[in-house]
């Protein structure tokens, strides 16, 4: 049962009918320590279907540990593989390296809270965000920019540039404005470019008050800049431009080139359409109309650009608010390949690796000699393995520098081939997200389909394919010597993009009408259904295309004077009634008050009442065999065959007068059981022939507890009908 590795340390793999762990007998001494585990000793089940450990105590009992709990380790430890916290004090003396740090209640803004220290990925500059800065004893910045929140009554506009004008000189094609970017202790940054377009006015100056006070307006072009001034033009500016005077807030508002200096906010206080939010871009002269993509105020909302809803992997959300509409589209992309096409066994690590040799290093970590255990497991350190975790919402294949391996004799399918065929074509496809960057290797060796190639990491999942031929031989493996999280192996004999269903619904809703429709489709058929309801009625109906070019559908439609059932078949359940007058069981039977039908073909049937019918047409006997309602319209030999008690037959012979040939029939007994008469006359006999041509008549048939009599009609008997 078990196998020594060291002095204390023995293994095997021996499992009960339950496919459990079979812990190992005490061994009865010290002189028979090979017949069991001894004081100190340690066993180790390495079978795949349920890996665990077994120590033997002091006081003689085998102590049972299953793999791994990494939930219940999480108890204790900080989660490495995914976002995790802790409620207590955590003191790094080491040291602690981070790109990002942030407060729980961090928000951004002059009005935010909170604090983060983060590096930009896009440029690697270092940004802090804080409330409150204290330096002890000095602060060196190689440059300071200061900037206040402040209220204005008309408009605040935010963009890339403002300014305070302390002083306006006038030469012969500009204004020069001045703004203090100093007080001597502080100095703030020119913000304004060459070719930005700077905009000022006021709102709230009563006119005629004060002397030379008045409402101001002005949008000039950026010539020129200095450390604190900038020159604005005096031909090129927007129509109705007033000269700019000290104390005028001066804005950037739109440049002639820049598209990154071509967007703005405005915050609205003042005007009829107020307050307001709007959002401009492509601003690049002194016209607003036509860049307004984001508006929010009192006469309404207008949102322009992509909504993006992050709903999971492989599915698109998409919602379109229009006039008098609500429309929702989701589809989805299901792209797990099937077991029945797959030539790999238990491929899609849903749980387990049964079926796969998987290559696991595990180090167990000791104090003082002895196994650390935390929350009753044993705590270790992994440098290889290959086992099912959990990522996300599903179970994935980890491979840490090592692999998994399944052996011909495992696989789900193999190709056949006759003899001198050339091997097919197959596809290997996975899912899969690189944590640490490493080496694929995957296939099967020594055949064309086998692949080996470095992969990078990245933070989604990502579809892998590969193809070439196989001849149906050869283990297949996979290893990676970093670390990758796979689910979705496939090998098929069709490309992944073949193997796609996908699936789509649509809700639409608008003032006059409610519509829903469902739709899947793959390479073997399409399918749809849906509905559709207005105020005329409902219509519910469904579609389906296939591979060989055979369609189908079905209409089912309600409205108020009709309701309306189409379809190639229709099959109903249950008992069926229609105005208490037809009713039709669910044996088959049917009752019809009233009936008026054409064309009425029935094997049998029981007609009650009187019958009115322009014609009547029988069945033709096509087995040579007397049935009840049948019809004789040929000469020949007929079976008069043996009836049960009480059961009646009649048939019906006619024979037109087409030409002076005898035409014959001839009714004989099917046993001794029974008898044939000709018409009234008391003359019993086993086979009655009598000549019919331009004659007809009835064949009756019946048991009435002392055998079967059958009596010949003829129509010259005019007495008996």
């Amino acid at each position: 049962m078990k196998k020594r590795v060291s002095k204390i340390l023995w293994f095997g793999d021996a499992l009960d009918e339950n496919h459990q762990a079979i812990p190992p007998a005490l061994s009865p001494s010290d002189e028979e320590h090979l017949q069991g585990l001894n004081l100190g000793e340690i066993y180790i089940c390495v079978a795949d279907a349920d890996p665990a450990l077994f120590i033997r105590t002091s006081a003689d009992r085998i102590v049972y540990f299953k793999a791994l709990d990494i939930e219940a380790l999480s108890k204790f430890f900080i989660r490495k593989d995914r976002p995790d916290e802790a409620g207590f004090l955590i003191k790094f003396l080491g040291g602690l390296f981070s790109d990002y740090i942030q407060s729980m209640n961090f928000s951004s803004g002059a009005l935010g809270e909170g604090f983060v220290i983060k590096v930009d990925s896009k440029t690697g500059d270092s940004y802090l965000e804080v409330d409150h800065m204290l330096a002890r004893k000095s602060a060196t910045f190689i440059e300071l920019l200061i900037q206040r929140l402040r209220q204005v009554g008309g408009q605040i506009i935010l963009s890339p540039a403002s300014m305070s004008c302390s002083k306006v000189e006038e030469y012969d094609t500009f204004y020069r404005c001045y703004f203090e970017n100093t007080d001597g202790e502080k100095t703030i940054v020119q913000e304004f470019v060459v070719g930005d377009q700077a905009r000022s006015q006021t709102f709230n100056i009563k006119p005629g008050v004060h002397e030379n006070v008045s409402n101001t307006y002005y949008w000039r072009l950026v010539t020129s800049i200095g450390d604190n001034y900038i020159d604005l033009s005096k031909s090129d500016c927007d129509t109705g431009s007033a000269a700019p005077q000290a104390g005028d807030d001066i804005v950037q508002l739109g440049n002639r080139t820049d598209k990154t200096r071509q967007n703005a906010i405005v915050l609205a206080a003042y005007g009829n359409d107020t307050p307001s939010f709007r959002q401009y871009a492509g601003i690049d002269s002194y016209s607003l109309a036509g860049k307004e993509v984001t508006a929010f105020s009192p006469n309404g909302n207008k949102v322009t650009g992509d909504f993006i809803l992050k709903t999971g992997v492989n599915i698109l959300t998409q919602f379109q608010i229009l006039e008098n509409l609500i429309y929702s589209e989701t589809s989805k992309v299901l792209d797990e390949i099937q077991a029945e096409d797959n030539y790999l066994y238990n491929s899609a690590f849903a749980s387990n690796t049964n079926g796969w040799e998987a290559k696991n290093d595990i180090h167990f970590f000791t104090v003082n000699g002895k196994f650390l255990l935390v929350n009753g497991k044993f705590y270790s350190r992994k440098d290889a393995m290959a086992a099912i975790i959990r990522d996300g919402d599903r179970n994935v294949l980890r491979i840490l520098s090592s692999g998994i391996k399944q052996s011909n004799a495992d696989l789900a399918n193999k190709p056949t081939y006759e003899e001198g065929e050339e091997p097919r074509k197959f596809f290997i496809s996975f899912k899969y997200k690189v944590i640490t960057a490493g080496t694929l290797t995957i296939g099967f060796p020594g055949q064309n389909l086998h692949f080996t190639e470095q992969i990078e990491p990245g933070e989604e999942y990502t579809i892998k394919e590969y193809s070439g031929t196989w001849d149906g031989t050869g283990d297949f493996e996979l290893k990676f010597t970093g670390d990758i999280y796979i689910h979705s192996l496939a090998l098929t004999d069709n490309a992944y993009e073949d193997m796609i269903t996908r699936f789509g619904t649509q809700l639409s809703q608008t003032n006059e009408k409610i519509e829903a429709v469902a739709e899947r489709t793959s390479n073997l058929e399409s399918k749809s259904a849906g509905w559709l309801t207005t105020a005329d009625g409902v219509e519910i109906w469904a579609a389906a295309e296939f591979e060989n070019g055979v369609k189908a559908s079905s209409l089912f439609n309600v409205s108020a004077d009709e309701i309306l059932l189409k379809s190639e078949h229709i099959r109903l359940e249950g008992s069926v009634s229609a105005n208490g007058n037809v009713f039709i069981n669910t044996d088959g039977t049917m009752i019809a008050k009233n009936m008026v039908a054409e064309g009425i073909i029935a094997e049998n049937g029981n007609f009650s009442g009187t019958i009115f019918a322009s014609a009547i047409r029988l069945k033709e006997i096509e087995d040579g065999r007397l049935t009840n309602g049948a019809f004789i319209g040929h000469g020949g030999t007929f079976i008069a065959p043996e009836l049960n008690y009480g059961e009646v037959v009649y048939v019906k012979w006619a024979i037109p007068l087409e030409t002076r040939v005898s035409i014959d029939i001839t009714i004989k007994a099917e046993n001794d059981n029974v008898v044939i008469q000709d018409g009234i006359v008391i003359n019993q006999k086993r086979e009655v022939t009598f000549s019919a041509n331009g004659t007809m008549g009835d064949i009756i048939g019946v048991n009435k507890g002392r055998g079967t009599f059958w009596s010949i009609f003829n129509a010259t008997l005019s007495e008996l009908y």
